[in-house]
């Protein structure tokens, strides 16, 4: 559905748990990570390669200058931060934007978020992805990979249509 390696550089920008890295990071992708995971919860702390914070204009800011916005940004931020991070990830230079959120971001959005991603949709830069596990119900579906495009022509060349199987999992992208 959306084709990773066609993006030669990606940054997490809220890898704080360092779980999209470490799927990407297998699969050879260039992943660079922002936030350090220093936890309670896990054995270990994980190191970020970068640390600014994700809420503020200026990281991305920083990020262009120093070159690292050539490729795309990928993430899990926490819910409560989607509505700044997510547009300020947008208004970069990258190629993609691909943020795991919750389903309810998209099912059930404020109204200034709905006008966005209906512009998005309309300018044919929104992909919205959906993996369910089979045997499960929608409502068991935790999350939606929203991902944003800078140009139609981007979303043309870094991602297909589709819809299928998976031994354990059926994927829609529209």
């Amino acid at each position: 559905v959306l084709r990773l390696p066609n993006v030669l550089k990606w940054i997490d920008p809220c890898s704080s748990s360092g779980r999209v890295a470490s799927c990407l990071k297998p699969l050879r992708l260039n992943v660079i990570t922002n936030e350090p995971y220093v936890g309670v919860w896990r054995a270990e702390d994980i190191a970020a390669d970068l640390q600014l914070d994700p809420t503020q204009p200026g990281t991305y800011q920083s990020w262009q200058a120093q070159g690292h916005l050539t490729g795309g940004l990928i993430s899990q931020p926490l819910p409560r931060l989607l509505d700044i991070v997510l547009p300020l990830a947008v208004l970069t230079e990258v190629q993609v934007v691909c943020y795991y959120v919750p389903a309810s971001y998209v099912s059930s959005p404020t109204s200034a978020r709905l006008a966005w991603m209906t512009r998005l949709k309309t300018e044919n830069r929104l992909l919205l992805i959906m993996g369910i596990p089979k045997q499960a119900s929608i409502a068991e579906s935790s999350g939606i990979w929203f991902c944003v495009f800078r140009t139609p022509e981007l979303r043309a060349l870094h991602s297909r249509m589709e819809y299928f199987q998976e031994d354990n999992c059926v994927v829609f992208a529209e």
